[in-house]
């Protein structure tokens, strides 16, 4: 009795190539749903780190039930400090804040798209200096987060402004329902 012929396979080389394509598409994915899940899991921290570097002001979260592999930015409890120049230490406690959206609309120059936000304020606690109308602690909080939008670099031409305020220029976005 004779055996067949060994026949080479010629399709081995395309379905190694499938593998290894298919195999970096699937760990993309999960890194991807990773980076999302962490930015959700550390968006507190992220927020208080940039207030804190801009303004002085703090925040400091209870609960944090954010998703963004959902599209939900939710915070319960959150407590938003003054600026540390002022005597008054709290300025801004919510309930619960949550914002249904589109994390990926946010990437990019597309416009940004938030379904759904509800804010539930407890308490606000607004201090002010004489002037209270142009120097009080939310004034504060908001000069030092537009800080860095305000003071472009040193254009030698009045034509060269024009272009770097308008790059500057924040991104519009959408909030279908507001409660």
């Amino acid at each position: 009795m004779s055996l067949p012929p060994h026949h080479n396979r010629t399709g081995n080389v395309p379905r190694r190539v499938l593998a290894i394509l298919g195999g970096t598409l699937l760990f993309s994915f999960v890194a991807g749903a990773l980076v999302l899940w962490a930015i959700g899991r550390f968006a507190p921290n992220l927020i208080d780190g940039t207030l804190v570097a801009k303004s002085g002001a703090r925040l400091v979260c209870e609960e944090n039930n954010t998703n963004f592999l959902v599209g939900r930015l939710e915070l319960r409890n959150a407590t938003v400090t003054s600026p540390t120049r002022w005597a008054e230490k709290s300025f801004l406690k919510i309930k619960t804040l949550r914002l249904d959206l589109n994390p990926f609309s946010f990437l990019g120059d597309r416009s940004r798209k938030i379904s759904r936000v509800e804010l539930d304020v407890d308490q606000v606690i607004l201090v002010g200096r004489s002037d209270y109308m142009k120097d009080n602690n939310a004034q504060d909080i908001l000069r030092g987060l537009k800080a860095d939008e305000v003071a472009p670099a040193r254009p030698t031409t009045q034509a060269a402004i024009v272009p770097a305020q308008a790059d500057r220029a924040s991104q519009p976005f959408t909030i279908d329902n507001l409660r």
